[in-house]
């Protein structure tokens, strides 16, 4: 039972690693191209400060649902674990 266990958690989340990762480098890409219209250090910053954030929480959510999938069937409140996962991504 904890092998199974094991292998889904690893599972989940390496897919979730992969969806997260390639959306945050999916909105890197949206901001570079929207940088490249009001360039300077400011809008850089910003632009770049903004990518990440909203990536990582991104990124946070989709490995948190991924873990929520497998506990289910571990733990009384799993959806706890989502907004705790999403919270820790984003600080």
């Amino acid at each position: 039972m904890a092998g199974r266990f094991y292998g889904r958690w690893v599972a989940a989340n390496g897919a979730a690693e992969a969806v997260g990762l390639g959306a945050t480098l999916a909105l890197g890409g949206l901001a570079a191209r929207a940088l490249e219209r009001h360039p300077g250090p400011g809008a850089v910053l910003l632009g770049a400060l903004a990518a990440v954030v909203c990536g990582v929480m991104l990124e946070g959510v989709l490995v948190g649902l991924a873990q929520v999938r497998v506990l289910k069937r571990h733990v009384a409140h799993p959806y706890r674990w989502l907004w705790a996962n999403a919270l820790a991504w984003a600080l």
